[in-house]
């Protein structure tokens, strides 16, 4: 039980960062654009990764594979990342 604790501390870790590399580059708002569009199509995209992991795994850590896999695959970290965006999103001014 306690390295699923750790895991999902992991994960929130992770997806912490990815949230700091985004706010640095100022991408907040093609973000949140980006992950509403790909949000239906998210079991899509984890299982293209789970299944191109052989070939991405010559490039990329197999251990950051798994990390993306759960990332669009299960419905709550992508809902974790997109609840981050959201609380940072700078209210636009009616004119």
């Amino acid at each position: 039980m306690d390295s699923t604790i750790n895991n999902n501390n992991l994960d929130l870790e992770k997806i912490q960062k990815i949230y700091e590399l985004i706010k640095k580059y100022e991408l907040e708002n093609i973000a949140s654009f980006l992950l509403e569009i790909v949000y239906p199509f998210r079991r899509i995209i984890g299982s293209a990764v789970l299944v191109s992991e052989p070939f991405l795994s010559i490039f990329i850590n197999p251990i950051e594979i798994e990390f993306f896999y759960k990332l669009f695959y299960e419905k709550d970290n992508l809902n974790k990342l997109k609840e981050l965006l959201k609380k940072e999103e700078p209210l636009q001014e009616e004119n």
